[in-house]
């Protein structure tokens, strides 16, 4: 159980970390050969969302980029289409955290582009850290049902348990005599007055001769 919980806060303590990296603003130019394809990678959780501008330049023939965002699971989530000047991206991490693709396709087989990706990545800490909450909940969840079912089975093993008057160990209820030392737990009471033990059935204790009411 330490062991796991050790996992969960090294998790959120590492996307802490991450979330200001990513947070920071980034820009980049990006030279594409002609026909040629370049990537760039964006890890993300539920809740993160990049935001930003591309700028593409260059080439005489087939002037645009093609720009698509893929998800961890290659689902296209952003088409942007050929861009041939400036345009603004916007997309946002899904339930499972992973690698989402931007893709910047050149068409053309004759010149090279240039793209200017300038872009930040706004998190939101109660979404980001999804998987991190999810773990823990588990294993709150079952720490407390653990707890729960251990005093419920220690509570019934209890109720079918009787404790012998004369050596204080615990008997199975349907034990008409003690294992342990002999003692007749359902003939014998006890003396209020002298504390020994005699026969219930008698009318008066054979040891100080006290009423046996």
């Amino acid at each position: 159980m330490r062991k796991h919980f050790s996992v969960a806060i090294f998790c959120i303590v590492l996307s802490i970390l991450l979330t200001f990296v990513l947070a920071a603003p980034h820009e980049q130019t990006i030279s594409i050969p002609a026909g040629a394809t370049r990537t760039v990678t964006f890890h993300l959780s539920w809740g993160d969302m990049v935001k930003g501008a591309i700028s593409v330049s260059g080439g005489i023939l087939h002037p645009g980029v093609e720009v698509k965002v893929t998800d961890p699971l290659g689902k296209t989530i952003l088409n942007l289409g050929i861009v041939t000047g400036d345009a603004s991206i916007e997309f946002s991490g899904g339930f499972i955290r992973g690698a989402y693709q931007l893709s910047l396709v050149n068409p053309s087989w004759i010149s090279e582009k240039t793209v200017t990706l300038a872009y930040d990545i706004e998190t939101n800490p109660l979404m980001h850290y999804n998987y991190e909450i999810i773990l823990i909940t588990v294993l709150v969840v079952l720490v407390v049902t653990s707890l729960l079912l251990y005093k419920r089975a220690k509570r019934k093993k209890l109720e079918n348990l009787r404790v012998c008057p004369y050596c204080g160990q615990r008997v199975p209820i349907e034990k008409t005599t003690c294992p342990y030392c002999g003692f007749d737990i359902i003939r014998s009471i006890r003396c209020k007055y002298c504390n020994s033990f005699y026969d219930r059935s008698l009318p008066e204790c054979p040891n100080c001769g006290a009423k046996n009411k």
